[in-house]
């Protein structure tokens, strides 16, 4: 169901305008063809799916992200592995395969601060909307507090990038920043990196 849910706010973001009325030709009416598919999208639906079970479920409690990563039997990386995703930190990397392609999720050395999920997706209106929802509904449901949202464009390593922030002050609690960025990748990919972080 929530798959569906996602997948449903993906099209919708995304969705172009229908094109203007014209005479229908003559003669029978054509087959009518499903919607193309989409494995950019597809995959950043998997990546919703895994980020907002590890990161926004399980994390940062050691034994539960233990727990979410051997159930779905993701693949253990190498600590260099983990420490490039983790932007130079120590901690632990995982590989899952996705149905629609290879994710990672990694965690820092206790007492963990960080929570990604990144791999090659869309990051697009449909995705930030999607992550918003997430976001907004785990706040919600946990007394966050009032949400701050940014969005932004810059550059990453001489890379365009997008970066959408959500972030909270749960009051007596560790403040938290909800980022989504999107990197572009030389071959026209992007690279979709979404994190759940701790404040000091």
């Amino acid at each position: 169901m929530r798959r569906t849910l996602i997948a449903a706010a993906l099209l919708l973001g995304t969705a172009a305008a229908p094109p203007p009325a014209t005479k229908p030709p003559a003669g029978p009416a054509p087959a009518r063809s499903t919607p193309e598919a989409n494995p950019a999208q597809d995959a950043a639906e998997d990546m919703m799916l895994i980020y907002e079970d590890v990161c926004l479920g399980h994390f940062p409690n050691p034994a539960a992200v233990r727990g979410a990563v051997a159930d779905a039997h993701a693949t253990l990386l190498t600590d260099a592995q983990a420490r490039d995703v983790l932007m130079g930190k120590a901690g632990s990397a995982w590989a899952f395969a996705a149905p629609h392609g290879r994710v990672v999720v990694a965690v820092d050395t206790p007492p963990s601060r960080m929570c990604v999920v990144t791999g090659q997706a869309a990051e697009d209106e449909g995705v930030q909307a999607v992550f918003d929802m997430l976001v907004t509904s785990t706040a919600k449901d946990r007394d966050y507090g009032a949400l701050v949202k940014r969005q932004q464009q810059g550059s990453v390593g001489g890379h365009a990038a997008t970066m959408q922030l959500i972030g909270a002050a749960p009051g007596g609690g560790k403040r938290q920043a909800f980022i989504n960025m999107g990197v572009a990748n030389a071959d026209g990919s992007t690279q979709l990196r979404l994190s759940r972080e701790f404040g000091p």
